[in-house]
This record gives structure tokens, C-alpha cells and sequence, in this order.
């Protein structure tokens, strides 16, 4: 972990993850920018993400007791109790629209047990996740579930809206990815 001193300059972001209740910043090994949020250690990048919450609460474990192939330090931490979360993409005034791939990080970090926590997902105004439970997908407490969602198009902002069912929502995580940035690295492998 550490403090990345990332300043945006307000251009279009192409890539970014937003690693919620972790302890610093961290580059992934498929290059993404890791933020913590909020920003607790070192100057803040200066990207504006607007949260909405009832019953906040925050959670923190060793990364090494969560279940992940790669990146249990993304799902090692989360923020519950999200109603919505803005993240501004690009403050130029003539900012096109454009796809991104988003992914979310989920881990069921609480000893909860199937819907206990239940809850449904919306990005940019379209329903992705309906009545959805972690421990349901994952079987277990402590076990990352990452959520990919294409062709999500956005202009200067992008919204995510959680509706709890039953219990209060949770969320460790959020990758985005320009489309066309992603289409050229997975066509130069």
C-alpha cells in the first residue's frame, strides 16, 4: 500500500478502480489505479465521487483471510450502507459519451448467512444486479464475487444506485475501464 499522489487533471478517465475503506492506494497488476475512498492518507486525486448513504458503517480485514485469486486486498475492505455513489468521469464541458466496462467487487465480510443481505444494483439508470445476495453467489462469508457489466455509457458522470431487500448494502470495489481501452489491450495479447 501506498499514497500515489495522483492529481486528475479533469480529462476523461479511462481507467480507474476505487478501492472503498482501504488503507492507501495500489496499481493492480492489469495497471489500474487503485484510489482508496475516501481519502484518508496523502493529498486526494481530486476526482469528485459524491456518496448517499443510510446506516454508513466501514470494514476493514487482513487481506489474506478473504477468498480471491488475485485481489483480496480490493475485497479485504468495503463501505456498507451505499444508496448511491457519482464519480465525475471528465469536467471538460464538451465531454463526449462513452462506453466503460465496470466491474464490482463484492465480499460478504460480516457473518451474515443467505438473505441476510440482499440487495439490487443500478448503473447509469439500468437495473444490472436484481436481489442480490453474496453469500447466496459465494457460498461463504470472506469469498470475492466480482460483477462485470459492458457497454455502460456515460458522459461527465457515473452513477451506481444499491437498493437494499433485506439487510443493508455492501460494496469493496469499483473498476472502470474506457471500452475501447480495454478492447486494444486485450487485442495486443
Amino acid at each position: 500500500w501506498a499514497n500515489s499522489n495522483y492529481k486528475w487533471s479533469g480529462k476523461r478517465i479511462k481507467q480507474l478502480g476505487l478501492n472503498l475503506n482501504a488503507p492507501g492506494d495500489r496499481t493492480s497488476d492489469k495497471n489500474t489505479l487503485w484510489l482508496e475512498f475516501p481519502y484518508v492518507g496523502g493529498a486526494s486525486p481530486e476526482i469528485p465521487v459524491k456518496i448517499d448513504t443510510v446506516n454508513y458503517f466501514v470494514i476493514r480485514k487482513d487481506p489474506i483471510s478473504v477468498n480471491s485469486e488475485n485481489t483480496q486486498w480490493i475485497s479485504a475492505s468495503a463501505i456498507g450502507g451505499l444508496r448511491s455513489l457519482e464519480i465525475t468521469l471528465s469536467k471538460e464541458k464538451d465531454a463526449q459519451e462513452t462506453s466503460y466496462k465496470i466491474n464490482l467487487y463484492f465480499s460478504e465480510l460480516e457473518n451474515k448467512h443467505e438473505g441476510e443481505r440482499v440487495f439490487d444494483v443500478t448503473i447509469q439508470n439500468k437495473k444490472v444486479l436484481e436481489n442480490f445476495d453474496i453469500i447466496r453467489e459465494a457460498g461463504k462469508i470472506d469469498k470475492e464475487i466480482i460483477k462485470s457489466f459492458t457497454g455502460i455509457t456515460a458522459n461527465r458522470t457515473m452513477m451506481i444506485e444499491m437498493n437494499p431487500k433485506n439487510g443493508n448494502t455492501i460494496l469493496s470495489g469499483i473498476e472502470l475501464i474506457q471500452e475501447s481501452i480495454h478492447q486494444i489491450q486485450t487485442n495486443a495479447r
